[in-house]
């Protein structure tokens, strides 16, 4: 298994699609996103899956049972930072033994928890069935807590992830304890505009080197966001868990998923997945039945299908919605990031096709995102090795995207040490 599938068991729906049996080719096994790549933790055994599209958005929820009770009179109130979406954050004094230091809580209600544990987590279900689940938050806050205490545990955590303290419950609220970053949102920074590539660079390389972790340990965040990237002594720690998945099966097959999620700004454009089963694609001239392709759908969505059996190069044939992989996606979130930092603006409003900064962008043949720079009126801000990295992870196609490795051994970050 991917190392943290140990926070929830496994339905019985979801164990049926780990049986072995032969899978059908796709381009994950190709190019970037193939074997060499992607790096299955060695311990994984190898099973193999049914179906890649059944996945189990439960896989890192933990139980509430496990959590400690709060001691209150160790915490001290010192002022209520923010509110989000599952529960307000705030700054506390805590105490421990002889030491005290400053922290953030966000307090999660107990009765939110509870109704999280019977939902649906196939997510194609939920995304099909869009209407019957109208009321499911695509945050989880149980998925947030699990995979923070996996990664609390890990004794070679990424320094850029945000680091969890404790877990506490009382009557009414669930504590979650984290460390406290005082430095803000990086989407302040970006908007306070002024930052040299310098320190752009520095703030890519060291989100890179988060997703880099987590996708080593087959979480894909899947909210990627400078709002998401909090600043503690002038470095990055990626936060905001409630959308991770687990992104590969135990066999190192890519998990295929339908909402979506995240923040449109930094939305793939492959997450915009039609509702129906099936749709009508010309297959491409060098394709074969089985493949994984990137198509435009009627009748504003670049997604992901599966050539059906019988398909026929250069022929018009009925392919599978194949959903996407989260990993692809992350790399095109962080590839906005560093977009918006370095000019002070988003790249497109949503990766659609009925968007017209996006489509400005889908359509030019060559120098895509210089062009897109040029269509804003921005200066040339960033070095030819820095647009060559964006170019790359901002590629329409989500298996010509390079993974956080290969991103990190771009020319751009020559010199930087880990």
């Amino acid at each position: 298994m991917c190392r943290g599938s140990s926070f929830a068991p496994v339905s019985a729906r979801h164990a049926d699609a780990e049986v072995a049996c032969l899978e059908a080719p796709t381009p994950e096994g190709q190019g970037y996103w193939g074997p060499g790549y992607w790096r299955l933790p060695v311990s994984a055994p190898s099973a193999a899956v049914t179906d890649p599209r059944i996945s189990n958005l439960g896989h890192f929820r933990c139980s509430q049972k496990s959590f400690d009770s709060l001691d209150s009179a160790s915490f001290t109130m010192v002022q209520r930072v923010s509110a989000g979406i599952n529960g307000d954050i705030f700054k506390y004094r805590w105490l421990r033994g002889d030491n005290e230091s400053c922290v953030a809580v966000k307090k999660l209600r107990n009765r939110a928890l509870t109704q999280l544990e019977n939902t649906e987590t196939d997510e194609r279900v939920i995304h099909t069935n869009s209407r019957q689940f109208i009321s499911l938050n695509n945050e989880d806050a149980l998925t947030e807590i699990g995979v923070l205490s996996y990664l609390a545990k890990q004794q070679d955590m990424s320094e850029y992830l945000l680091k969890m303290l404790g877990i506490y419950k009382d009557t009414h609220f669930t504590w979650l304890v984290t460390e406290l970053a005082e430095g803000g949102e990086l989407f302040d920074v970006a908007a306070s505009g002024n930052i040299g590539e310098k320190q752009i660079k520095e703030y890519a390389w060291q989100m890179l080197q988060a997703c880099d972790y987590l996708h080593r340990h087959c979480i894909g965040h899947r909210d990627i966001s400078l709002e998401n990237v909090l600043l503690k002594d002038g470095n990055v720690r990626l936060m905001d868990f409630g959308m991770a998945v687990c992104s590969h099966s135990s066999s190192g097959t890519p998990l295929r998923f339908f909402r979506e999620v995240g923040k449109s700004f930094y939305r793939a454009p492959e997450c915009y997945v039609p509702e129906e089963d099936e749709v009508a694609v010309t297959a491409p001239l060098e394709s074969r039945p089985g493949d994984v392709i990137i198509a435009k759908v009627h009748p504003n969505f670049l997604c992901q299908v599966r050539l059906q059996d019988g398909a026929v190069p250069g022929r018009s044939g009925l392919a599978d919605i194949w959903g996407y992989a989260a990993l692809p996606a992350d790399v095109f979130a962080l590839a906005v990031c560093v977009f918006i930092l370095a000019f002070q603006c988003p790249a497109w409003e949503a990766a659609r096709l009925s968007n017209r900064h996006f489509a400005h962008y889908y359509n030019c043949e060559e120098d895509r995102l210089d062009s897109q720079r040029k269509f804003f009126g921005k200066g040339e801000v960033l070095s030819p090795e820095a647009m060559s990295l964006l170019t790359g992870m901002l590629q329409v196609d989500p298996n010509k995207r390079p993974p956080t490795n290969v991103c990190l051994e771009h020319p751009w970050f020559g010199g930087m040490v880990k």
